[in-house]
């Protein structure tokens, strides 16, 4: 019968990942607001999501419905939006954003 040790621990395990995870909201892409009892807001931005949803805050704080699409959708369907539950839907490498005329 013959006996093997394998280390617990290896130099491997004990190093980091080179590459640091990535916070999903540091990047551009779309994302969702949730709304109380209500039809979540759907968003997409050219910079990071975490500025986006910033800017949401502010509008919001400052009833800013002629200039925000998020406050203008609360109201329209008076649901309350959840904006601490905002997620990412997708993120996005490359943007680009095609302007109306």
């Amino acid at each position: 019968m013959t006996s093997s040790f394998k280390p617990l621990k290896t130099i491997k395990n004990s190093l980091r990942s080179v590459k640091d995870p990535i916070d999903p909201k540091d990047t551009k892409g779309v994302y969702l607001v949730p709304c109380f009892y209500g039809i979540p807001y759907i968003g997409e931005t050219g910079r990071s999501i975490k500025q986006r949803i910033i800017k949401h805050v502010a509008d919001i704080k400052h009833n800013r419905s002629r200039t925000s699409t998020l406050v203008e959708h609360a109201e329209k369907s008076k649901h309350h939006v959840c904006i601490e539950e905002s997620k990412v839907i997708a993120r996005v490498d490359h943007f680009h954003h095609k302007k109306l005329r």
